[in-house]
């Protein structure tokens, strides 16, 4: 899985930014983390699809560690580039680039919980939709409509949350079919809405937020972080035979 090692204010700038004009089509843009990975050993093709994105963050801390141990000497820039974090920020640009926001995912409380917390804080920061789709998967259709809905809003900026991996092939294909940039952020919506409990910042620096939400909703994550936390340990183990820091 290609990971971009890039500053956090050069992500937050490059994403704020509406796509030129003129383009064609959309930006994938997918926050990835130590789950991703693990998923990615497992499914050729979730790994494909993030692999296909415009830019492929490093949404945990232990990404930026690997990043730093695989790849050092080469003048890299490991910053966490976290989806929370960078939705925040663009957001709060939203106002200086008249960007344009359409919220893809989660309940319909979280959404209006959401909305009116982006009102709020920025007032003139413009959400021209959102949309709390079908648990289910959609059919061709339902896609199609979907695309329509979102085009007819002018949104320069799509926050997908759908839950991984899940969000990252509704992001792929909405880039496709969109000219905007397209965000699969996870749980950032639940946050941002104040619907879930966040971890504290010295818990998320130091590598040890999965603990906090492992212990916020154990039922949930539990696979996650028990199977996927030693399979991202096997994958990094594969990376250093491999590239030889």
């Amino acid at each position: 899985m290609p990971f971009d090692a890039l500053a956090f204010d050069e992500a937050v700038e490059v994403f704020s930014n509406p796509l030129p004009r003129g383009a064609i089509r959309g930006e994938a843009i997918h926050f990835c983390n130590a789950y991703s990975v693990a998923l990615a050993e497992i499914s050729p093709e979730f790994c494909e699809v993030v692999a296909r994105g415009d830019y492929v963050c490093c949404d945990g801390v232990p990404i930026t560690w690997a990043g730093k141990l695989l790849f050092r000497g080469d003048g890299l820039t490991w910053d966490r580039v976290y989806g929370p974090d960078v939705m925040t920020a663009v957001l709060a640009r939203g106002d200086k680039h008249q960007s344009r926001h359409y919220f893809l995912g989660g309940s319909e409380h979280t959404l209006g919980a959401l909305s009116e917390r982006v009102r709020e804080i920025w007032p003139n920061t413009q959400v021209v939709g959102v949309e709390s789709p079908p648990y289910r998967a959609l059919s061709s259709a339902e896609l199609s409509e979907q695309v329509r809905r979102v085009r007819e809003t002018g949104a320069t900026h799509v926050w997908v949350s759908l839950g991984q991996p899940k969000q990252d092939f509704a992001t792929a294909f909405l880039a496709e079919n969109l000219v905007a940039k397209v965000f699969a952020v996870g749980a950032a919506f639940d946050f941002l809405a104040g619907v879930k409990p966040q971890a504290p910042k010295w818990m998320q620096r130091s590598g040890t937020e999965w603990m906090f939400r492992l212990g916020s909703e154990p039922g949930r994550l539990f696979k996650r972080y028990f199977w996927g936390n030693p399979m991202f340990l096997y994958s990094v183990a594969k990376g250093l035979v491999v590239h030889r820091p």
